[in-house]
């Protein structure tokens, strides 16, 4: 779906959200999820199993202290998500501030949640916008995107999300690991506050699946691409906002950024887990662009 930069600011935030919609699916499956399915995510540090939650559960507000909602100017909900990686920058999906592809690069903002979870908490209006030099929407290839704050946010250090390395992700979140994504959804009606923030565990599917399971609609590609979901499918897979956070429960904070939201086919269809921009391949440019503009 195209969208024009001259559009009204209605139309620009319908074709998005119908845009992100189509991406991630409404989280709806037919197919039935037998008891052995229930449960098969080990949480990477209890080496606990963590039920799968079906059609996402209300999430603790206080377990993602670093998520944020990006709103464009007089609108209610938040169009995409994003991480806080330190008080005054925020990284997150590239086509979720793709004037192009009918997102927002001018006069957007972001809220923290309020500790009832709804994105009402303190906010900032973005003072830049810097896309990945290389991303192009029609490749769904280098997909993230920093966010300059012009108020820093009132985060601790030891709460903000830490971006993974080769190393870590390795170590933390390697097939089958135990990862989490979250966000506050979306919709396209303009009455009433977005919900509770909602959260769901989904563990990370094997690029020799995730490539079998797009080919040839999808180039899904190691460097760029983490993929995340149920392979058998399931109301639970692969709920959030673009550019939201998949994150492993490990590293220093306990909130290591493993990937960013950003495509699918489809939302909890069997054989198609979502598509993740693969953190650990950007973090030297996120660093490197962060450290140039102080």
């Amino acid at each position: 779906m195209k969208s024009k930069v001259d559009d009204s600011l209605d139309t620009r935030i319908v074709r998005l959200v119908l845009r992100i919609l189509l991406a991630l699916g409404t989280l709806i499956s037919e197919r039935s999820i037998s008891s052995a399915e229930d449960f098969s995510c080990i949480e990477p540090v209890t080496k606990q199993r963590q039920y799968r939650i079906v059609g996402g559960a209300d999430a603790d507000p206080a377990q993602w202290p670093f998520l944020v909602g990006i709103f464009a100017p007089n609108f209610g909900q938040p169009f995409c998500g994003g991480s806080l990686i330190n008080r005054q920058w925020v990284v997150t999906a590239a086509h979720c501030v793709d004037v192009s592809a009918g997102g927002f690069d001018t006069s957007i903002s972001v809220r923290q949640s309020a500790p009832n979870g709804q994105p009402r908490g303190a906010e900032s209006q973005v003072a830049r916008v810097i896309r990945h030099p290389e991303y192009m929407s029609s490749e769904e290839k280098n997909d993230v995107a920093l966010l300059r704050l012009v108020t820093p946010l009132n985060i601790e250090t030891s709460k903000i999300a830490v971006l993974a390395t080769t190393d870590t992700e390795n170590t933390w979140s390697g097939v089958s690991a135990c990862a989490a994504v979250a966000g506050w959804g979306l919709t396209v009606q303009r009455s009433g506050l977005p919900g509770h923030l909602k959260a769901v565990n989904v563990p990370i599917v094997s690029q020799q699946d995730c490539r079998a399971a797009y080919t040839p609609a999808h180039d899904i590609q190691a460097k760029a691409h983490i993929c995340a979901g149920y392979m058998p499918g399931g109301k639970d897979s692969c709920f959030g906002d673009s550019g939201g956070p998949l994150i492993v429960r490990a590293g220093p904070t306990g909130a290591l950024l493993v990937g960013i939201v950003s495509f699918g086919d489809g939302c909890a269809r069997p054989n198609h887990p979502g598509v993740y921009t693969r953190v650990s391949s950007y973090a030297d440019w996120i660093y490197s662009t962060v450290e140039r503009n102080r």
